[in-house]
């Protein structure tokens, strides 16, 4: 039944990975997407190929809500969480003004400051709820399950990328990539593989 079932291959079984999500198989709009990424009149590059770097958040509290010895360094800092990326869904920058989140964090925790001009994404939910952040004068720190992409500016500007990944075609493969019943969720290494339009 067209959009609701269909015979697969173990081939494509493994090709994803294994995963097992319906979406993979069923989804309308997957037969769009196959068609778009093989037209040759396109050019596609993968995201980890016009990147320079990224940066998965993992912090999740501030030093009022975590144990901590009194000797430890400290760094002031506001906390973007995927909550943050939300509230701003379809805006197209971000500023630690934005963010009201500022309290007393570890120092080993600067690992996870987000560098300035880096796009930030989440991996939960239904998209990747992209948004463009250049550093102020204030620290921010990336919350769980938030991630900064500073692009290659050789190869893209930081506002075509962005636009790139709210893109539909972007949207659809995040959807089809997703894992999980209860909460939905992209991994950074599938985040990596999704491919974007590219022209040089």
């Amino acid at each position: 039944i067209k959009g609701f079932a269909r015979q697969v291959r173990v081939e494509e079984i493994i090709k994803n990975d294994y995963n097992l999500n319906p979406s993979l198989y069923i989804h309308e709009k997957h037969e769009r997407l196959e068609n778009e990424l093989s037209d040759p009149r396109n050019s596609f590059k993968t995201l980890r190929e016009l990147i320079e770097k990224y940066i998965c958040g993992k912090v999740s509290g501030n030093l009022n809500e975590l144990e901590y010895d009194n000797n430890s360094e400290t760094l002031a800092a506001s906390l973007v969480r995927v909550s943050d990326l939300t509230k701003h869904v379809g805006e197209s920058y971000l500023s630690h003004k934005d963010l009201g989140n500022f309290g007393l964090y570890k120092g080993s925790f600067s690992k996870y400051l987000v560098p300035d001009e880096s796009i930030l994404v989440t991996l939960l939910g239904n998209n990747l709820k992209p948004i463009v952040y250049r550093k102020g004068n204030k620290n921010v720190l990336l919350g769980n399950e938030v991630v900064a992409i500073v692009p290659n500016k050789t190869l893209v500007d930081i506002d075509y990328l962005n636009i790139q990944l709210k893109s539909e075609l972007t949207t659809i493969q995040f959807e089809m990539l997703k894992k999980g019943t209860v909460i939905n969720k992209v991994s950074i290494n599938d985040l990596l593989n999704i491919r974007l339009l590219y022209i040089p």
